[in-house]
This record gives C-alpha cells, sequence and structure tokens, in this order.
C-alpha cells in the first residue's frame, strides 16, 4: 500500500488522428486517478501534434495501480470528439520514485492512433487526515500524552508532513474538544507560537474572540 502524492508532468502527443476534416482539432487531456480527475487546457489549433506541458498532483492512498488520459478535440457548436487514451501503469514509478518522460500509446477501438508523452514523480509520505486520526486515537488510548503529540506534531510540519495551516485549523481545536489539552493550555501554547514565529498575533487574536463569542 502506497500514500504519498504524484506528479504527472504532461509534455505532448503526436500522430493523433485529426477529427475534423476542415480546421485542425483542439485536443486536452483528462487525467483519472480513481476518483480524481484532472484537465488540461486546450491546445487550440495544435492538430494531431499538440503540446501542453502542464503540471498534476495527485493523492495517492491505497492501491492505485494505474491512471488514465484521455485525450479529446474541444469542439465549439458540438459535444467534444473522443480522440484516444492511454493507461499507464504507476508500479514502475511507485517502486523508482520518479519515471523519465516517455511517450506512451495511444489507442481508440483497442488501435493504435498515436503516443502521448509524460513524465512521472511520487513522493512518499503519510496523509494529514491519517495523521491527525492516528495521534488523537494514540491520545486517547494513551499511547501518548498530550505533550508527546504536540511535540510530535511539530516535527510533522519540520518533515512537510502537514502544513502550518493544517496544524492550526485541525489540530489544536480537535486537541480541545477531544479533551487532549484544555483551553488555557491551547493559549499558553497559541503564545508559544507566536514568539516562535508559527502564527502571528493577528491570527491569535481572530482565534481569541472567535472562541469567545463562542
Amino acid at each position: 500500500m502506497s500514500s504519498g502524492t504524484l506528479e504527472v508532468f504532461l509534455e505532448n502527443a503526436k500522430g493523433l488522428e485529426e477529427q475534423n476534416w476542415l480546421t485542425s482539432m483542439n485536443p486536452y487531456v483528462v487525467i483519472t486517478c480513481r476518483t480524481q480527475e484532472k484537465e488540461s487546457g486546450v491546445a487550440s489549433g495544435e492538430g494531431s501534434a499538440p503540446e501542453w506541458n502542464e503540471t498534476f498532483v495527485f493523492t495517492i492512498s491505497g492501491d492505485v495501480e494505474e491512471i488514465t488520459l484521455k485525450i479529446m478535440d474541444k469542439n465549439t457548436f458540438s459535444s467534444d470528439d473522443f480522440v484516444g487514451e492511454a493507461t499507464i501503469s504507476l508500479h514502475e514509478v511507485l517502486r523508482e520514485g520518479e519515471v523519465s518522460a516517455r511517450s506512451y500509446n495511444v489507442v481508440k477501438d483497442e488501435e493504435y492512433c498515436g503516443e502521448i508523452k509524460l513524465g512521472l514523480t511520487f513522493t512518499s509520505g503519510v496523509l494529514i487526515e491519517e495523521v491527525v486520526t492516528k495521534n488523537m486515537v494514540d491520545v486517547e488510548n494513551h499511547v501518548m500524552t498530550s505533550e508527546d503529540l504536540m511535540k510530535k506534531t511539530m516535527v510533522d510540519v519540520e518533515n512537510h508532513v502537514m502544513t502550518l495551516e493544517d496544524l492550526k485549523k485541525k489540530k489544536n481545536m480537535a486537541d480541545v474538544e477531544n479533551h487532549a489539552m484544555t483551553p488555557e493550555d491551547l493559549k499558553k501554547k497559541n503564545m508559544v507560537d507566536v514568539e516562535n514565529h508559527i502564527i502571528t498575533r493577528a491570527d491569535l487574536m481572530k482565534t481569541t474572540n472567535s472562541r469567545s463569542f463562542n
């Protein structure tokens, strides 16, 4: 099972089959990774050899084996035409961490109809939601103390497992609601965060005022 982020660098395509008789195609690509879907810009008028040079980032969790790239032709007055698609295995990039840009066959009705070129990069890491959930369970089960939780969270931030914004929004309030720390502890921690420039005094005042009115 792999968790982390998958970066797809979409370069170009060539040898695509033109869908229009009088004008060149306006190709774009829909990239699907399980339930996640990203769409490239439209390469207007670039026909059978479009270039995109765009990067897309997907969140990987669980046993993800492949991504699908569907090439479409953008039409103005009718539905978009399906040009072809490519299915890319993720086994190599999940194992090696990076696969340099290469061309993959595009097929339509099981027949070759061009190539699409892209590079892949996988960065392993624990999802922020998994970190927060596990930490709170550990506190509730006395696997770690509230103090240990605070120290571990700062290490997670330093190692880019979660961002400072995620720390402020998700962890502090969850700690109070789940009694991992008291409101008084939260106030003390916020003052330390200000001194260490983790949050600004303005942010602290906003948070304090908001809780006062609640």
